[in-house]
């Protein structure tokens, strides 16, 4: 999933959270409270194995192709 799909996703579903918070509706801020909490997940994935993608791709290659 790309990067900013799952931004997306994050603060949409933290802001109609909020809206349904606001509003006193449980019809609307549980499912985007769930969602919020999912996009969050989703986006600490996202940082934990791009960094590890990130030190792989440091390391020499086992076979080189000369």
């Amino acid at each position: 999933m790309p990067f900013f799909l799952a931004l997306a996703t994050f603060l949409t579903s933290t802001s109609f959270f909020t809206y349904g918070i606001f509003k006193d509706d449980p019809f609307i801020y549980v499912p985007n409270g769930i969602g919020g909490l999912l996009g969050f997940v989703l986006l600490a994935l996202y940082t934990y194995y791009s960094r590890l993608s990130a030190k792989d791709s440091l390391t020499k290659p086992l076979v080189s192709s000369t």
